[in-house]
């Protein structure tokens, strides 16, 4: 087999291993970190959602609900300086998604 032709095999051979060898081998968990509810604020609140424990914040009350979503690499902490100016229009929730903030991280 000529080099030419095997330049590519090569390529897909290593960028498959790249994609699926890291699916394949367990993470271990962290050594020695800090549980999330320990780095929440004193208005965090935390709710099961089968089985990941969601970070979440309110402010306001009443109608209408307003559900803030962060972007990605993103957390609650993305809407400190509006949520309070928001709460006066009704309530207002704020969720870290999974793998996100405070938000325990899916298997």
């Amino acid at each position: 087999m000529s080099r030419r032709r095997r330049a590519p095999i090569i390529l897909l051979v290593a960028l498959l291993l790249a994609f699926t060898v890291p699916l394949i081998i367990p993470i271990p968990p962290l050594q020695g970190t800090v549980p999330p509810i320990e780095l929440a604020d004193p208005d965090s609140h935390f709710v099961n959602v089968s089985g990941l424990m969601v970070h979440y914040k309110t402010a306001g009350q009443g109608e209408p609900a307003i559900l803030l979503l962060h972007g990605f690499a993103a957390s609650t902490f993305s809407w400190r300086e509006v949520m309070q100016p928001l709460g006066n229009y009704g309530m207002v929730v704020a969720f870290d998604r999974p793998a996100f903030g405070l938000t325990s991280r899916p298997p």
